[in-house]
């Protein structure tokens, strides 16, 4: 170091030390401590270089190294769930004369792009035989591939004629309904918004139904 010359006897075990900033007597077994060294007083030149690492300084006091090689791009994700992916809608008109139900509003056959469940919006309008006296009523349903959907009766069935028992004759209202599927498969499905005839004489006009996949199942 700039401020210790040490001389080594080579043919012995003696040595000698020029003093400065370290008393040769706070040396001992060829070791110099920190508490040996004034502060302040070592240089760069006194440091074998490649000695010291990156933990022995400070923050901010080493510069910056050279910056590395951009890494390979990583992969695509996978597809997140979408929400509606179909849609299709049906309008029509029908006039039942017995408990059968007809078809009043269709969608037609229409291929799902993936298996979920559809949720399907009816409404219709209804009048009564101007030549008939009340009671006239009927029920609507919605139906998937010709099954009516949910539960049989209500809520998915609408009587008409608690309405139509209080009007004259030649007098209507509307009706609406909604309901969701069980899970469908992909692939070719038809729906429709039916009706019947109870009593009386009931027909529906305006009719429309609404289809739409609601994702995944």
């Amino acid at each position: 170091m700039a401020t210790i010359a040490v001389f080594v006897a080579l043919g012995g075990t003696s040595y000698g030390i020029a003093t400065g900033s370290i008393d040769s007597r706070e040396i001992k077994n060829n070791t110099v401590r920190s508490k040996d060294v004034r502060n302040n007083e070592l240089r760069s030149r006194d440091v074998r270089n490649s000695s010291l690492l990156a933990v022995d300084f400070k923050p901010g006091e080493l510069p910056a190294g050279r910056q590395g090689e951009r890494g390979v791009r990583g992969g695509t994700g996978a597809t997140g769930a979408t929400g509606p992916t179909f849609g299709r809608s049906g309008q029509g008109q029908c006039d039942p004369d017995s408990i059968a139900f007809l078809t009043c509003a269709a969608t037609g056959q229409v291929n799902l792009p993936t298996s979920g469940r559809v949720l399907l919006i009816g409404a219709s309008s209804w009048d009564n035989d101007l030549q008939t006296a009340p009671p006239n009523s009927g029920t609507c349903h919605l139906d998937a591939d010709g099954q009516a959907v949910g539960p049989a009766g209500s809520p998915f069935e609408v009587d008409a004629g608690e309405a139509t028992t209080t009007h004259n004759p030649g007098q209507g209202g509307s009706i609406a309904v909604t309901a969701v599927s069980g899970v469908l498969a992909a692939g070719p499905h038809s729906f429709a918004l039916k009706c019947n005839e109870t009593d009386g004489s009931m027909f529906f006009t305006d009719s429309t139904i609404s289809a739409v996949l609601l994702g995944g199942s």
